[in-house]
């Protein structure tokens, strides 16, 4: 029964979110008005009370509540109202399978659905922050050290959230966590120099830091092996050339 009840759960704010989402893309809610801002604050809230309750963590309301946040950003940087909608469908979907990824990591770190569903909701979140945060720091010229500091503080909370699953070790996913962000941001400050658009940017950042992120999780739940890891290169390096030599250059 409670486990049916979750699922009703998971799925009634999953409806939510994505009606919400759609009535900012068609422009009926505005972020720049009050009315909009009450709305989203109140989905927020809502979002932390639903997330603590299935996951029963306050860890786990990190992944959800940037979900919202990152997605209702990237919403302005998407020309159209269909393909707005469509993306807020899209975003339901991914906010409905971090809910049942919490849901099943809570009891089991090693199900592999849940492995699925949760890194799904990691790497989608991460892709919709920095798609949002890229295209901020493109259009508004933002300063460099704010750009990369605001990017470390969320990739720590984010992947500290995830590592916090699968180590019982408080200290080992704060350091796991330190560690990626630092790699990933000096990643970062090195593509400040590539002549690409906010979406291959993030991409690019995405494939980076799944290398990275799954090879900490193999450590912790000691499954590293030589070949796993030499896959995720050989694909990482695969699609990243793909994407670079497709990708439009953006020269200033």
């Amino acid at each position: 029964m409670n486990v049916l009840i979750i699922h009703f759960r998971s799925i009634v704010f999953t409806v939510l979110v994505s009606i919400i989402l759609l009535l900012f893309a068609n422009n009926v809610l505005d972020i720049s008005e009050k009315s909009g801002l009450f709305v989203i604050g109140g989905l927020l809230i809502v979002t932390f009370y639903t997330t603590h309750i299935i996951g029963r963590n306050f860890i786990f309301t990190i992944i959800p509540i940037g979900i919202i946040i990152s997605s209702l950003a990237l919403l302005y940087f998407i020309d159209s109202n269909f393909k707005r909608s469509f993306f807020a469908i899209g975003v339901g979907i991914v906010y409905y399978s971090a809910l049942l990824g919490i849901n099943r990591m809570k009891n089991n770190s090693r199900d592999i659905t849940a492995k699925t569903f949760f890194s799904i909701s990691i790497i989608s979140t991460i892709f919709f922050f920095f798609a949002a945060f890229y295209g901020v720091y493109i259009n508004f010229e933002i300063p460099l050290w704010f750009f990369l500091s605001i990017s470390v503080v969320f990739l720590f909370f984010i992947t500290f959230a995830s590592l916090k699953v699968y180590s019982k070790n408080i200290y080992r996913a704060f350091l796991g966590s330190a560690i990626i962000s630092f790699l990933i941001v000096q990643i970062m400050w090195m593509m400040n120099f590539w002549p690409f658009g906010y979406l291959t940017n993030a991409s690019v950042i995405v494939l980076f830091y799944y290398i990275i992120w799954d090879m900490f999780i193999m450590v912790f739940t000691i499954t590293l092996s030589k070949k796993r890891v030499l896959n995720n290169i050989i694909i990482g390096l695969s699609l990243l050339f793909m994407l670079l030599f497709t990708s439009r250059w953006v020269l200033m």
